[in-house]
C-alpha cells in the first residue's frame, strides 16, 4: 500500500527549464501525484492545477504573497475538482505564533491599501485574509493570558479606529458647516446683490421694437468705434475676437461695450471663443461665426437677468438647507456613536468611559451637543 515512489517528486531535483516542464506535465496527466518543493521554485509559474485535490503548507512564510502563490497553485482556474482541500499546518507553544503574527501584520497593511480600507474610515470589515491569520496565530497559543490580551488589544485597536473615524467625519462636516457651505453662501448672495445692481442698470437700456416686431439695436461699441447697425456690428465683433486671440490664449481682453457692460473676450486653449458681458456680475456666450448670431447671443443673455436671480435665490435656499443637514448628520454621527458604545465588553467600560466624556466635551466646546 501508499504511494509508488514514481508518482512522488521532489521539484528541486528538476535542474533545467525543460526538466520542471517535464515535471509540470506528468503533475497535470495524473503520472505525478505529489510534488514537493519550496515556495520560491513552485510559485509564480508552476501551472499544474489540473488534478491538484489538496495542497499542505508546511511552514509559515514571511511574505502574505508567499502564502497566496501556495494556494494559487490549487485554487485557480482549470481545476478539474469542484471541491479542494487546503491544509496549514502549526504547533502550539512555537514561533509558529510569531511567524503568523508578523503575516497578520503585514497582510493588514497590505489590505488597507489595496481596498482603501484605511484605520479612519473602517473599523468592522477587516480583511478576510487577516483575519485567516489571526485565527492560526491564536490556535498556536496555549497560554490563556495572552489570548486575553490578544482579544483585548484587538477590541482597544476598534475603539481606536472608531474614534479615528468619528473624529475625520466630523471635522469633514464641521469644516462644511464653519467653513465651506458659509462661503459659498456668502459668495451666493454676494453675486444676488451683484445681478440685482446690474438689473438696475439694464434698466436705463429699455427693450425697443421695431416696426417688425423684433428688439431694436442698441449702438455697440467695438474697439473705440460706436456702431449703430446690428450687422455692422456683429462683423466688428467677430474681427475683434479673432484679433484678440493673436497672441492673448487663456487671457481675457475687452474688445467692446454694450448697454453699459464691459464685452470681454477670453480664448482657451482648444481655440474655443468665449464673450463675457461684465457689470457688477459676469455671464458669458460661447461666440459663432454668425454676425447676428452673437449680437441676438448677448441680447438674451442681458434679457434672461431675472432668470439668473431667481436661480442665485434657489441656490441660497439650497445652501441653507445643506447647513441644517450637515448639523443634523453630525449629531447623528454621534448619536451612532453613543450607541455602539452600549454593546462593549464590561471589561472595556471604563476606557470607553473617558472615550465617552472625551467626545462630549469636545461637542459641548463646539456648541454642538
Amino acid at each position: 500500500m501508499g504511494v509508488p515512489q514514481e508518482e512522488i517528486a521532489f521539484i528541486h531535483s528538476a535542474k533545467t527549464k525543460e526538466a520542471k516542464e517535464k515535471l509540470f506535465e506528468k503533475v497535470r496527466n495524473g503520472d505525478v501525484r505529489i510534488m514537493i518543493g519550496s515556495t520560491s521554485k513552485m510559485g509564480a509559474g508552476t501551472n499544474v492545477q489540473n488534478k491538484l485535490i489538496a495542497s499542505h503548507d508546511l511552514d509559515c512564510p514571511w511574505k502574505p504573497r508567499d502564502m497566496e502563490q501556495r494556494r494559487g497553485r490549487m485554487v485557480r482556474q482549470g481545476n478539474e475538482n469542484k471541491k479542494v482541500q487546503l491544509f496549514r499546518y502549526v504547533t502550539k507553544d512555537t514561533f509558529d505564533a510569531y511567524l503568523f503574527q508578523t503575516l497578520e501584520n503585514k497582510q493588514r497593511f497590505i489590505s488597507q491599501i489595496m481596498t482603501s480600507k484605511t484605520p479612519a474610515r473602517n473599523c468592522d470589515d477587516i480583511d478576510e485574509s487577516t483575519l485567516s491569520y489571526a485565527e492560526v496565530k491564536a490556535l498556536c497559543i496555549a497560554n490563556p493570558h495572552i489570548k486575553e490580551k490578544m482579544e483585548l488589544d484587538i477590541e482597544i485597536s476598534k475603539l481606536q479606529m472608531i474614534k479615528s473615524e468619528f473624529m475625520n467625519i466630523h471635522y469633514r462636516l464641521e469644516d462644511a458647516v464653519h467653513v465651506k457651505l458659509p462661503q459659498e453662501l456668502a459668495n451666493e448672495i454676494s453675486e444676488l446683490k451683484n445681478i440685482e445692481a446690474d438689473r438696475k442698470a439694464l434698466a436705463d437700456y429699455p427693450i425697443e421694437h421695431d416696426s417688425e416686431g423684433h428688439e431694436a439695436f442698441s449702438p455697440m461699441t467695438v474697439n473705440g468705434r460706436t456702431l449703430t447697425d446690428r450687422k455692422e456690428a456683429g462683423a466688428a465683433l467677430i474681427k475683434a475676437a479673432i484679433q484678440s486671440a493673436i497672441g492673448n490664449k487663456n487671457n481675457a481682453v475687452t474688445i467692446g461695450e454694450y448697454k453699459g457692460f464691459k464685452l470681454d473676450v477670453y480664448t482657451d486653449s482648444a481655440g474655443k471663443v468665449n464673450l463675457y458681458i461684465k457689470g457688477k456680475s459676469s455671464v458669458s456666450i460661447i461666440m459663432s461665426e454668425s454676425e447676428g448670431g452673437n449680437i441676438t447671443k448677448i441680447n438674451n443673455a442681458l434679457n434672461n437677468i431675472e432668470d439668473r436671480i431667481v436661480r442665485c435665490k434657489d441656490r441660497i435656499e439650497a445652501l441653507k438647507t445643506a447647513k441644517a443637514a450637515q448639523i443634523i448628520a453630525i449629531k447623528a454621527v454621534i448619536i451612532n456613536k453613543l450607541i455602539f458604545f452600549i454593546s462593549i465588553p464590561p471589561y472595556l467600560y471604563e476606557l470607553i468611559i473617558s472615550c465617552y466624556q472625551l467626545i462630549v466635551n469636545y461637542c459641548q466646546s463646539k456648541a454642538i451637543l
